[in-house]
């Protein structure tokens, strides 16, 4: 079984490899999208894997402590899954199931990102999110 976005899990261990990157002036990536694809609209699995890859991504992140970065990442997969929330269709089953499960463990890694940077704002942020996906939004996003 594969991945969705597989590259979300990937290319930061990838890249933190590196001895240097060199950028090209040219797009050598390219994803085609066609009927029956993963990139044909954006499918309940997409999404979630998206978010999956973010908070993945956040955990690499934070084991090598970049904070900023691992907050970046979380608070980019929760905005994400608040933004999107209404495209999950939660009555299929299994979806209302794995949607929990993610937000879960979105708050399971910031909580243990809010833990190992100590700051106050982080603990704030992490009690938001355990509040729910529209109280973290509000307070992010009134926070600039």
């Amino acid at each position: 079984m594969g991945l969705l976005h597989e590259d979300y899990y990937v290319l930061p261990d990838l890249i933190a490899h590196c001895s240097a990157v060199y950028c090209m002036a040219f797009t050598g990536y390219y994803v085609l999208r066609h009927a029956g694809s993963i990139t044909d609209g954006a499918r309940h699995e997409v999404r979630l894997a998206m978010t999956k890859g973010d908070i993945h991504r956040a955990e690499y992140f934070l084991r090598n402590g970049w904070y900023d970065r691992a907050e970046g990442a979380l608070t980019d997969a929760a905005l994400f899954l608040h933004d999107n929330k209404r495209a999950y269709d939660l009555t299929k089953p299994g979806h209302r199931a794995e949607f929990a499960e993610t937000k879960r463990e979105l708050c399971r890694v910031y909580n243990a990102l809010a833990d190992q940077k100590g700051s106050a704002s982080m603990k704030l942020r992490a009690a938001a999110l355990r509040a729910g996906l529209g109280v973290f939004a509000m307070y992010v996003r009134a926070r600039g």
